[in-house]
């Protein structure tokens, strides 16, 4: 341009558009490859910012790993996901249907691709590949120069497992609150195969009492305590269950 300017005011104006609104327009009009192009558009720009995220969380708690030790970034974690809980808590009042509708816009919005199973005692949510540590780990973001963390020992930060990539070590603190809570509902994340990849397996336990006793154990939560219209957690329930993993 001659003018000393790099765009025109059309430009300005497209750029200043929310992608929703040209998908809309795009629809009104009838325009299905414009709607789609878009979508398209929207689907990449989203991912991004969700990955940068992301991405940003685990080196901040990386960094913390590494100046101040795993118990402060357990700490900080069980605090954080405490504030982060409550609102979950509130929707999980409506009751187990709603509660697994919520969990699965969640799983949405981290672009996931999934299948639900559903028996007895939870619903499961097979991840190909869980969109955020899942796809983190996939896309090979734990090597030797990003300087993210994996935790070596086995603690109830990592649920009981070695080598756990720091960003997935929220999933059991999440499990560990939801049960000190006394939520009517239990989120355990399970690794596949043994091994931490991105095709993670995500449960929602329909009570408490449901949840076996080895995922308690390895998130540290292993006391009985009584809760309201849900049961107790035996010291005596034996079912060993599966291993948990982060997402």
């Amino acid at each position: 341009m001659d003018n000393g300017k790099s765009f025109t005011n059309n430009d300005l104006l497209q750029l200043s558009k929310s992608r929703y609104t040209m998908i809309e327009q795009a629809v009104r009009n009838g325009d299905k490859k414009e709607a789609l192009k878009k979508l398209g558009e929207l689907r990449e720009e989203s991912m991004m910012i969700h990955d940068m995220f992301r991405d940003w969380i685990t080196d901040t708690f990386s960094r913390i790993a590494n100046r101040f030790g795993n118990k402060v970034v357990s700490d900080i974690m069980l605090e954080t996901m405490e504030n982060l809980i409550n609102p979950l808590n509130e929707l999980f009042k409506a009751g187990f249907r709603e509660c697994v509708k919520t969990t699965a816009a969640i799983w949405r919005s981290h672009f996931s691709e999934f299948e639900l199973v559903e028996d007895d005692e939870k619903v499961t949510f097979i991840l190909k590949p869980c969109g955020s540590g899942g796809k983190q780990i996939e896309d090979g973001k734990y090597n030797k120069t990003s300087g993210f963390v994996r935790i070596s020992e086995a603690q109830p930060l990592t649920g009981g497992h070695t080598n756990c990539p720091i960003y997935c070590t929220h999933c059991f603190c999440m499990t560990k609150i939801m049960l000190m809570q006394g939520m009517p509902f239990i989120y355990v994340a399970e690794k596949k195969n043994g091994q931490h990849t991105g095709n993670c397996i995500f449960h929602i336990y329909k009570s408490p009492s449901k949840v076996p006793k080895k995922v308690c154990r390895e998130v540290g939560q292993e006391m009985m305590f009584l809760l309201p219209k849900t049961g107790t957690i035996s010291q005596d329930d034996n079912r060993e269950g599966v291993s948990s993993v982060g997402t």
